[in-house]
């Protein structure tokens, strides 16, 4: 077999992924095949022209990364990435459609006018924000909970050895005021503690929840709440779209010696002794059936079923691991994208349309004012499984 067809690593799937993990490999110095199955690598970021001339992007648009440390290590902006800030990046009008409340870093005379209509506590509160988020500690702290991996079996777990606890502890005013406590609330019970207006509480509780973490669930305060500023760390998207990103991941990756072949779907991840040893490429790829070894690794980017059930095999798995994996599932869980082409933009009334016709947010929340109204829509997705806009 030639030398071409022998690689340290095997990358399956193009995606985000699969695309970071080759460009990190190949710049650590390993010899790196990428196989995507597509002609073109980026997964789900094409954009699309439903209309002649209008332009969507049917995925995330939205930089959650700002904070990583991956800008610093993959220097992407050498492989033309570019960001665009947002003036601001969500806001939330009120039931009567009167007052607005929102967020972002960059335009603060935006937010500062936004929390104007709110009175002195909001606007004391987003000075307070544009000090955490300004802070180098704001970045140890986003990196200390999504940039940290799990600590080794056996770790302490007490509050003081948590990496998240050490960096909370020295982020400006936020630190004065946690403790250990915090450790057991829910998002929901640190923004009272934090906030006083209801908008206020229903902006860091919606934000954690539409990330991940539900605002309600003891212990995951610190994290739904960290997930607010993260937001806000980079408050912005990318030049031409997420598939921007991909295309300068996939450059930087070439750039240190990946190899990237794409049209090239794998049939089979080849097992011995049960170690993944390469792949073989399905019959329709030319050349049909070509195999690819790895001296290190396989990494597999695709869905976990699509992986075991079908690239590994059941033979090669242990029953109860096989068990769990056909158990995976996302049944009652909430997941939804919708693209609406309007000729145009909502009106509102008050404070909050002057606002509105003077700043375009990147996202719309209503009604800002009504914790409860939140509520009874969480419970209806995590408790009841239903739609929340569905009435008996």
């Amino acid at each position: 077999m030639g030398a071409d067809e022998r690689y340290d690593i095997i990358i399956v799937g193009g995606g985000s992924n699969g695309l970071g993990i080759a460009a990190y490999l190949a710049k650590c110095g390993l010899k790196v095949c990428l196989c995507e199955a597509r002609l073109e690598v980026g997964g789900g970021c094409e954009t699309i022209e439903p209309i002649p001339g209008f332009k969507i992007e049917p995925h995330a648009a939205y930089n959650f990364a700002g904070a990583a440390p991956g800008w610093e290590q993959l220097e992407l902006w050498k492989y033309g990435l570019r960001t665009v800030a947002h003036q601001v990046f969500g806001a939330g009008v009120t039931q009567d459609c009167e007052k607005v409340a929102v967020g972002g870093r960059w335009d603060r005379d935006a937010v500062r006018e936004a929390a104007q209509m709110w009175g002195e506590d909001a606007a004391v509160q987003a000075e307070a924000t544009f000090q955490m988020l300004d802070s180098l500690e704001c970045k140890e702290f986003l990196r200390s909970i999504f940039w940290t991996p799990p600590p080794p079996e056996g770790y302490s777990r007490e509050p003081k050895d948590l990496p998240w606890v050490k960096a909370i502890k020295k982020l400006p005013l936020l630190g004065l005021v946690y403790d250990d406590s915090w450790l057991d609330m829910s998002v929901l019970d640190i923004g009272n503690i934090l906030c006083k207006e209801d908008s206020q509480k229903v902006g860091i509780c919606m934000n954690s929840w539409a990330a991940g973490p539900d605002f309600i669930s003891k212990g995951m305060g610190i994290v739904g709440f960290a997930e607010n500023l993260l937001v806000m760390y980079a408050c912005g998207g990318f030049l031409g779209g997420m598939h921007s990103y991909m295309h300068a991941l996939a450059r930087c990756a070439v750039a240190h010696g990946a190899t990237i072949l794409t049209n090239s779907r794998v049939e089979e991840i080849i097992v011995e002794s049960g170690e993944a040893k390469g792949v073989r490429l399905a019959d329709t790829t030319p050349p049909a059936n070509k195999v690819i070894l790895a001296d290190r690794a396989v990494i597999s980017g695709t869905h976990v079923k699509e992986t075991f059930l079908k690239l590994v095999g059941a033979r090669h798995l242990d029953r109860g691991f096989l068990q769990r994996v056909r158990d995976t599932n996302l049944n009652g869980g909430s997941l939804l994208k919708l693209d609406l082409i309007v000729k145009e933009l909502p009106q509102f009334r008050g404070k909050a349309g002057e606002y509105m016709r003077k700043y375009v947010p990147a996202t719309v929340a209503w009604p800002m004012d009504r914790l409860d109204v939140l509520i009874n829509e969480r419970n209806a997705v995590c408790v009841e499984r239903r739609h929340p806009l569905k009435r008996d």
